[in-house]
């Protein structure tokens, strides 16, 4: 279905979810107007995104059901890396495990939780709780090291537009825990 608009109405639509937006939060206002990211982009396709702010950002990737579709219970690779997302409803964050792939010395894998924006702050918090490995004998045994592998790195505040926030999570996200993941199985496997 195709929908026409004319310039001043457009205007008007963009002017309107702006206000929802700084009002309502961008997850409420998608809600509300019933529009996804890729809709909203091309709304806005040329003109200044409206302030979206970290809280925004955590509330869409916590809340919006195309990004728990795509999180949740799924399976994601990146480079050497599988990953494996859930939602934690009590605490508000998003766990992982990590696993290398095609490695035939080690078979081992972390678990940690990497949330970004969690709770609205401008950053993403990786921590990392267990070690898990399987020896020679088919045993696997566990090692717990909440704390000990913490690490808060940078994330974009501004976007040039809404289906960057998309990308970002399916391509940079994924890079930042590999890289992250490699670390620890590093400094794990000494």
């Amino acid at each position: 279905m195709k929908i026409l608009l004319k310039e001043n109405q457009l205007n008007d639509l963009r002017k309107t979810l702006s206000i929802s937006i700084e009002e309502n939060g961008l997850y409420e206002t998608l809600r509300r107007y019933n529009l996804n990211l890729k809709a909203l982009s091309f709304i806005f396709k040329g003109e200044e995104l409206p302030e979206i702010t970290c809280d925004d950002l955590y509330g869409l990737i916590y809340h919006h059901e195309n990004f728990r579709r795509d999180l949740n219970n799924n399976v994601k690779t990146y480079k050497n890396y599988r990953f494996y997302f859930g939602f934690d409803e009590i605490g508000g964050s998003l766990f992982f495990s990590c696993k290398e792939l095609g490695n035939p010395y080690y078979d081992d894998s972390l678990t940690g939780y990497a949330t970004p924006y969690w709770d609205g702050n401008c950053y993403l918090p990786i921590d990392f709780d267990y070690y898990i490995w399987t020896d020679s004998f088919g045993d696997q045994s566990d090692e717990e090291i909440s704390g000990e592998y913490y690490y808060s790195e940078e994330v974009p505040t501004q976007f040039d537009s809404f289906n960057e926030i998309y990308k970002w999570i399916n391509n940079d996200y994924l890079k930042i825990l590999s890289e992250k993941c490699e670390e620890v199985f590093n400094y794990k496997r000494g």
